[in-house]
């Protein structure tokens, strides 16, 4: 059996028995005892196991990756909070282990997922996993529909739009409003665009020649404009609380 060791400290826990010398010992010890094949070492210093963004901790992806190309049959940690203090980043990565067959131990808890139950406990972690993102999923496109429907924008606000100021009482927080001057540029620039003689960098010049600028006070151009330029930019909105195209 191929095992690896997944080893992180974060830069307040460099001492006792957080120490990456210490995890490396304690892997070498449980490989010899059980017979395995000590493969390789994963070690991440300073970086937190609380964020629950994968991305942050490139060790931690690389080895769900090489789980995914069967580069090994066990992992193995210190402690279980050596690979995850957050929910959501547990349920990930368990699953992708139950689905490529990967068992999983943690010395300190004396947690041995490399028999068949532990599998099998790994397997419905990986479900539950399933479940929790398809159920997220699902009430996160209900919120964005109910927010468009009700008129709310979903992102970003489009150029000739302000949101409401929270601190405006004649105005409901969360809505927006139009801008007038901003409003007569959109329609002008449609009228230049349709004509079929401006590009998106001319128009960019123009609206920085009448004094427009982006969010952040920036002079705009055919790539920062955002949602500044461009008809496709307008295509779709909420009219009278319907999703028009």
């Amino acid at each position: 059996m191929r095992a690896v060791l997944y080893a992180r400290v974060s830069s307040e826990e460099q001492v006792d028995n957080w120490s990456l010398s210490a995890q490396r010992h304690a892997f070498g010890e449980i490989c010899h005892q059980k017979g395995w094949q000590a493969d390789h070492i994963y070690s991440e210093e300073g970086v937190s196991a609380h964020t629950d963004s994968i991305e942050k901790r490139p060790k931690f992806k690389r080895l769900l990756k090489d789980c995914q190309d069967k580069a090994f049959d066990i992992v193995v940690v210190h402690s279980l909070d050596r690979w995850s203090r957050n929910l959501k980043v547990t349920l990930e990565s368990f699953k992708i282990l139950a689905d490529n067959n990967i068992a999983f131990v943690s010395i300190t808890e004396n947690i041995d997922y490399s028999t068949p139950e532990g599998k099998l406990f790994i397997s419905m972690i990986g479900a539950f996993a399933q479940y929790f993102s398809d159920s997220l999923s699902k009430h996160t496109s209900k919120g964005l529909k109910e927010r468009a429907v009700n008129g709310l924008p979903n992102g970003d606000i489009p150029f000739g739009y302000r949101r409401v100021d929270k601190d405006n009482p004649r105005k409901k927080e969360g809505y927006i409003y139009i801008v007038p001057d901003e409003a007569e540029a959109v329609k002008k620039i449609f009228q230049l665009y349709s004509s079929g003689q401006w590009t998106l960098s001319k128009l960019a010049d123009w609206l920085n020649e009448q004094g427009f600028r982006t969010r952040n006070k920036r002079q705009i151009t055919d790539s920062n404009g955002g949602n500044t330029s461009g008809p496709r930019l307008f295509s779709l909105y909420s009219v009278q609380g319907r999703i028009q195209a």
